[in-house]
C-alpha cells in the first residue's frame, strides 16, 4: 500500500458522501408529494448519513494506515483507530435516532390531527426522548465494551434507579401507560358526548398524558386520572355517529285508552322537526303496574346535543294532548 493511497481512499470518501448528502432527499421524494414519509427520513437522516460515511471511510483508512511500519508503533495509533470507532458508533446511533425522529414527526403532521387528540402531541416527543436515550445508551455500552469497560456494576446501578424511580412514581406511570392505552384503542375523541361510570355526562375536552378532561352540560370540568378512565365502563354517545335513541316512559291512570295513549305520543314525536322519520317514532304499552298503565315510546334524533330541547318540547304536547283527550294520570297514595 503506497503512501499516497489513503489519500486517495479519503478523496473518494469524501466525493461520495457528498454526491450522497445532494442525492439525499431526491432518492425518497417523488414531485410534489410531501405527505410520504421518505421526505420525512430523508430531512432527518441526511446529515447523519453524510457524516456515517465518512465515519466509516475514515475508520476503514485509519484501520489500514495503522498496519503500516511507520505507524504501527506509534503511541497515537490507538488512539486514532479508538476515534475512528467511536464516531462510527456515534453517528449510526444518529442515524437511528434520525429515523425515529423522521417517522414521530411525519406521524404527527398527518395523523395526529385527524385522531383529533392532543394525547399524540405528549406522547409522541416522550417516547422520542425515551427513544434518544435509550439508543445513546446502547452507543455508550457498545463503546465501553470496545474498549474492555466492565459494565456489569453500572448495569446493576442502573436497575436499582430505575426500580427506585418506577416505586415512587408507579401513579404516574400508570397514568401513561394508561394514556397511551387510550391513544391506540381510541375509545372516544375530542368532542365525543361520554358517559361515564359514576352517571357524569360530558364532551371530552382534552385527553393529557396523566388525565382526561370532560366538560359537562353546565361547563364545569371534571378530570379523570388516564388511569381510572382506562379501567372502568364508558358510554360514547358519539360513536360511530352522533344519532341517538331517546327512551321515555310515561304512566297513565287504570282505564285509559291504551290505543289512543300510544297514538299521542307517537304522533306528538312524529311532528317534531328534529325528530328523525327514519326508523320512526314508536310506542307500546311495556307494564300493567298497581297504580296504572305504563307506556313506552322513543324515537330518533340526528344530534345527540338536540336531546334535552327535543324532550322538554314533546313533553309540552304530549301533557297538552292527554290533558285534551281527557287521558288521567295515576293517582298517588294518601300520605298517612
Amino acid at each position: 500500500m503506497g503512501a499516497f493511497d489513503p489519500v486517495v481512499a479519503l478523496i473518494l470518501v469524501l466525493g461520495v458522501a457528498i454526491l450522497l448528502r445532494l442525492a439525499w432527499r431526491k432518492l425518497f421524494v417523488r414531485g410534489r408529494e410531501t405527505s410520504r414519509l421518505g421526505r420525512w427520513l430523508a430531512e432527518s437522516t441526511g446529515t447523519p448519513v453524510f457524516l456515517l460515511i465518512l465515519a466509516v471511510g475514515a475508520q476503514v483508512i485509519v484501520g489500514r494506515l495503522a498496519l503500516l511500519p511507520p505507524l504501527r508503533d506509534l503511541s497515537m495509533t490507538p488512539y486514532l483507530t479508538g476515534g475512528a470507532y467511536v464516531l462510527t458508533v456515534l453517528c449510526l446511533t444518529w442515524v437511528a435516532y434520525g429515523l425515529v425522529k423522521g417517522t414521530s414527526e411525519w406521524y404527527l403532521s398527518h395523523f395526529a390531527p385527524q385522531n383529533g387528540s392532543k394525547l399524540d402531541a405528549e406522547l409522541i416527543p416522550a417516547f422520542r426522548r425515551l427513544a434518544k436515550l435509550l439508543l445513546i445508551f446502547f452507543a455508550l455500552t457498545v463503546i465501553l465494551d470496545h474498549y474492555d469497560v466492565k459494565l456489569t456494576a453500572i448495569l446493576g446501578a442502573a436497575g436499582l434507579a430505575s426500580l427506585a424511580v418506577a416505586l415512587a412514581a408507579q401513579d404516574t406511570l400508570a397514568n401513561m401507560i394508561a394514556g397511551f392505552t387510550i391513544m391506540i384503542d381510541r375509545p372516544f375523541r375530542l368532542g365525543d358526548r361520554i358517559e361515564l361510570a359514576n352517571g357524569r355526562t360530558g364532551d371530552v375536552h382534552e385527553i393529557g398524558l396523566r388525565s382526561t378532561r370532560i366538560l359537562s352540560p353546565d361547563h364545569t370540568v371534571y378530570i379523570i386520572p388516564n388511569s381510572e378512565l382506562a379501567k372502568s365502563s364508558v358510554i360514547n354517545h358519539s360513536y360511530p355517529s352522533d344519532r341517538v335513541k331517546v327512551r321515555q316512559k310515561i304512566a297513565v291512570a287504570w282505564g285509559s285508552d291504551a290505543a289512543v295513549v300510544k297514538q299521542i305520543l307517537v304522533e306528538a314525536c312524529r311532528a317534531h322537526p328534529l325528530v328523525l322519520p327514519d326508523p320512526p317514532p314508536s310506542a307500546s304499552l311495556s307494564e300493567l303496574g298497581d297504580q296504572g298503565l305504563q307506556v313506552s315510546f322513543h324515537f330518533w334524533l340526528a344530534d345527540y346535543r338536540t336531546r334535552g330541547q327535543v324532550v322538554d318540547e314533546t313533553n309540552m304536547v304530549i301533557y297538552e294532548r292527554l290533558r285534551e283527550a281527557g287521558v288521567r294520570l295515576p293517582e298517588r297514595p294518601a300520605l298517612k
